[in-house]
């Protein structure tokens, strides 16, 4: 990275000199130079290529061939030049080098004996000063005929776009070039700028570039099922390229799978006619950009009415499982008569899977006093679990397996443009985790909440009655919410067309054109 940032020219005329070829007017990368240098001295103090090419070494009929990757790509560049008076019959292969190793005439010069593999949309080999400005220039142009505001434009641009609809997206965010005033304050600060740099560039030094023969590997479908060598140009690197794969087409295993498969002794100067890199973009006025799907995170193609069910659901749901892991969703009140006296009993918490522990504070018989312990303890194996008790369980269960449905479709919405038949899902999962949620109160009419034994003590009481606790009103509250996230995926489903698209993912250059 330290070698990379050093991207100023630096003359080659006392190099020249040393390693035997005419540097003169000739420039290159001046970090990459000094890596060069350090190799080119540690082999020759070490006398590696004297040994390995000397009259008894078996090697001294092969071939010297230098290779590298990416800024090793670089060096190899510079230090096959360096070597090559020692060598004549060498050859450098260069897989995706920096790209501004040498100036225009030295990269021309090199075409006898380096050639540089550059994959697609490699961002690498298109990185260099020059096209770091052009770029720039770029981003400012279009920030200059932005005729939105920012909110509403960053808003935008955080939903991807199809190449499809691309033109009349920007056509409502941007206004056409030659509308743009050149007059405000803005468009002279950037002029000023511009002015500026070019001036420094022209003090720096020569534009450079990716030396030697170059071959560009497209990919002819966008799926790395097939590529297409062709014998490029250098001029064809000197823009970068936004794309989604501009990191990744720079990995090295990847590009030695790719060499593997095709062959590089059929290659013509240009892409065949018949082969064409990219089918053609068919333009559909009448159907809104807004319908292909994406998948960007929190990108809300539908606005902020996906968030808020987001949130809704997922509030709910976290309700279903506290209420499902509480011991407070109902507390019993009884009264026993013992000959002729009522005694209450202790106040009882029960949940719908453990109830709370209870202290004695004074044992006095019938009329002994608890506290609470704070502790839920799992029912007895010796606990009767009647209809109720069991349909409660089941429909509690039914309510987290479906409200995990809507969770997921939620908050796919915020990701993904849903269709009609989504909405729907997502609502009907919504509604059959309302009626389940609202059935789990069936357990206030449990053997617990009648005159009928209670199995957890060794009395009949004369009187039972249930009241909802803490977890109880969770209940209802989840209830609510996840009938209003029903209605609301109704609503959406309302609003939604049934006709999706499949879009190409956003390619940001095609915004400056």
């Amino acid at each position: 990275m330290v070698i990379d940032l050093h991207c100023v020219a630096q003359e080659l005329d006392d190099v020249g000199k040393r390693c035997g070829f005419d540097g003169k007017g000739h420039h290159c990368h001046k970090g990459i130079l000094a890596r060069c240098k350090w190799i080119f001295n540690d082999i020759k103090k070490r006398r590696a290529l004297k040994r390995l090419y000397s009259n008894d070494s078996p090697y001294a009929h092969y071939r010297l061939i230098i290779t590298g990757h990416s800024l090793g790509g670089g060096c190899a560049c510079v230090l096959a030049t360096m070597l090559r008076p020692s060598f004549p019959s060498l050859k450098c292969f260069a897989y995706e080098p920096a790209g501004c190793v040498f100036d225009e005439q030295l990269a021309d010069f090199c075409e006898d004996f380096i050639i540089c593999i550059v994959r697609h949309d490699d961002i690498v080999p298109r990185l260099s000063p020059a096209n770091c400005d052009v770029l720039r220039d770029q981003f400012f142009e279009v920030m200059a005929r932005v005729k939105v505001s920012k909110i509403k434009l960053f808003q935008d641009l955080r939903t991807p776009c199809p190449e499809s609809s691309l033109a009349r997206r920007n056509a409502a965010i941007l206004r056409p070039k030659e509308f743009v005033n050149h007059d405000t304050a803005f468009y002279q600060s950037l002029q000023a700028r511009r002015n500026e740099r070019a001036e420094k560039n022209r003090c720096s030094g020569p534009r450079l570039y990716i030396p030697g023969r170059i071959i560009h590997l497209v990919d002819l479908y966008g799926d790395d099922s097939q590529y297409v060598p062709y014998w490029a140009s250098k001029y064809e690197f000197n823009e970068i390229i936004l794309s989604d794969r501009m990191a990744s087409d720079h990995r090295a295993h990847v590009l030695i799978d790719i060499l593997k498969d095709i062959r590089l002794d059929r290659m013509d100067d240009v892409i065949p006619p018949d082969r064409q890199l990219f089918q053609p973009i068919v333009i559909n006025e009448t159907i809104p950009e807004t319908q292909a799907r994406h998948f960007t995170c929190f990108s809300m193609p539908k606005r902020k009415c996906t968030w808020a069910l987001a949130i809704w659901i997922s509030v709910a749901l976290i309700l279903c499982f506290v209420m499902n892991n509480s011991c407070e969703f109902f507390t019993r009140d009884a009264v026993v008569s013992i000959n002729g006296t009522e005694y209450a009993q202790p106040i009882m918490e029960f949940g719908l899977f453990s109830y709370e522990l209870k202290r004695y504070t004074n044992d006095n018989g019938y009329d002994s006093t608890f506290e609470d312990t704070g502790i839920c303890a799992p029912f007895p194996p010796a606990f009767h679990q009647d209809g109720y008790m069991i349909a409660a369980r089941a429909c509690a269960n039914s309510t987290m397996v479906f409200g995990s449905i809507s969770f997921a479709l939620a908050w796919a919405s915020t990701l993904l443009n849903l269709g009609r038949r989504a909405w729907r899902s997502l609502a009907m999962a919504a509604l059959v985790a309302t009626v389940c949620q609202g059935c789990v109160f069936l357990v206030l009419r449990t053997d617990l909440c009648t005159e009928k034994r209670n199995p957890l003590e060794d009395l009949l009481p004369d009187s039972a009655s249930c009241s909802l606790s803490k977890s109880g009103k969770i209940a209802i509250l989840a209830v609510c919410l996840w009938f209003l996230a029903a209605v609301g995926s109704l609503w959406m489903s309302r609003r939604v067309s049934a006709v999706q698209l499949d879009s190409d993912p956003l390619k940001i250059s095609s915004m400056w054109e």
